[in-house]
């Protein structure tokens, strides 16, 4: 009479005790969801993996399966993939960034490392810089007044030119020439550049330079050594972007303006994207499941 009193209780219970571990099973997801929708993506992990562990072998798992799988690969993906900033898609420096405003303010300089370092140097200007022959043109684009400064050595025997307000079919070129013929250049499509501004100061070229172009809401400015050789107005719709050719010597790049947000957006959610598509496609969520429910 005690066994068979035994065994009803024991069968009587069972399904409760099944139910209540269906119930904290779902519970305990539903917490690391929160945890992941929180940020906090390797705490949800974590939940996840002890969830499992604590319900080992239960068939109600199983019934969960994919939301188990959903948020290994998600949490996976996002330790992976931390959120990208601009300093992560651009190789100079970001000495700063003001999003909300459009602020921002760049540095490139050139390293010389020495000995073994040596031959594996980066080249200068990076990767921000397009290359087409002697032009360089940095792939940022403005959307209003910026300013730029090249420091460098010597200009040596070339005549330099700095480009501003690059656009597809227009720019203006700064031509710093050791001779009395320096020149502020328009270019619009194909046509020859219309000199815009012009002197007869001598650059001279065999000392250290730094050359500022000012690019303002109405008029081009153009320094070097800190004194204004050029001037012009201007009407740009397009402020474009900055570029140089022929500067020898040339050791550091800064640039600081207003730039186009929508294009920072746009390069930082790329990288993000790319990033989040690649570890997809590599992880393999099976690898992290018990054997049970492989």
């Amino acid at each position: 009479m005690l066994v068979a009193r035994t065994l009803f209780t024991l069968f009587a219970v069972a399904p409760f005790a099944l139910a209540d571990g269906r119930q904290d099973f779902e519970a305990s997801l539903a917490k690391a969801q929160k945890l992941g929708d929180a940020g906090k993506w390797a705490d949800a992990r974590k939940a996840t993996f002890a969830s499992l562990q604590e319900h080992d072998g239960q068939a109600y798992v199983r019934e969960h399966l994919d939301d188990v799988k959903a948020l290994l690969t998600r949490s996976f993906v996002e330790i992976a993939c931390p959120p990208r900033k601009l300093d992560d898609v651009l190789c100079g420096e970001v000495v700063a960034y003001d999003a909300k405003k459009g602020d921002i303010e760049l540095r490139y300089k050139q390293t010389k490392p020495k000995g073994k370092d040596a031959k594996s140097a980066e080249p200068f200007p990076c990767g921000d810089f397009e290359v087409r022959a002697a032009d360089h043109d940095l792939i940022v684009p403005f959307v209003g007044p910026y300013t730029a400064e090249l420091r460098g050595s010597a200009l040596g025997s070339l005549d330099p030119f700095v480009r501003v307000a690059v656009t597809s079919g227009e720019r203006y070129e700064v031509a710093l020439r050791s001779g009395n013929s320096s020149q502020i250049l328009h270019y619009r499509g194909d046509r020859a550049g219309a000199s815009v501004a012009g002197c007869t100061d001598i650059v001279n070229c065999a000392r250290p330079y730094v050359i500022k172009v000012v690019v303002g809401k109405a008029t081009l400015e153009a320094y070097f050594n800190g004194k204004r050789l050029l001037s012009a107005g201007h009407e740009l719709d397009d402020f474009g972007r900055l570029g140089f050719r022929d500067l020898l010597g040339l050791e550091e790049i800064r640039v600081s303006g207003k730039v186009d947000v929508a294009w920072v957006d746009e390069r930082v959610k790329a990288a993000n994207d790319e990033c989040r598509s690649k570890v997809e496609k590599e992880y393999d969520v099976s690898h992290d499941l018990p054997k049970w429910l492989q």
